[in-house]
């Protein structure tokens, strides 16, 4: 397990960003096991479901595919940034996501009250779709702080 560079309010700005969209990237990465574990009750589920969501919103807007203005975004830490790799249908997908994020946790919508199915493949295809332009992020960035999604699991947040 690697942990990064303590102590944290030592880091400059930039690291701080690094850091904190790792942990967003990997929370994507991580909840959808969390989501469907059966010893888990079912307010823990639905919690880590909710927590998911969100994540999948921070991490379509910090990846500026659709940025939120006044934030922090992935061209803070890197020049050039720019999510033209993507398709029009990848875009398309991932801009549905964060509609789809918007309507189920972020505001109160009769989407909200209704009961969704959602199986352990969606949400493992709705993270795998995000975590591809954080890939192409961690590729570009070439940096310590920002690592691949297969490395993920190896980074411990214990600060």
């Amino acid at each position: 397990m690697t942990t990064f560079p303590l102590p944290y309010d030592k880091l400059n700005q930039v690291a701080k960003i690094r850091v904190e969209a790792t942990r967003i990237a990997a929370m994507v990465d991580r909840l959808p096991a969390k989501i469907f574990k059966g010893n888990n009750s079912s307010m823990l589920r639905q919690a880590a479901l909710d927590s998911f969501y969100v994540n999948i919103r921070l991490l379509i807007e910090f990846l500026e595919v659709r940025p939120a203005s006044g934030d922090l975004s992935a061209s803070k830490t890197l020049n050039g940034w720019s999510t033209s790799f993507l398709s029009s249908a990848q875009n398309q997908q991932l801009q549905n996501y964060h509609k789809d994020t918007s309507k189920h946790v972020v505001h109160f919508t009769k989407v909200r009250v209704n009961r969704i199915t959602v199986s352990s493949t969606s949400i493992r295809q709705v993270a795998d779709a995000v975590l591809a332009v954080w890939d192409e992020f961690a590729k570009q960035s070439q940096h310590l702080l920002v690592p691949r999604t297969a490395d993920l699991r190896k980074v411990s947040f214990d600060y």
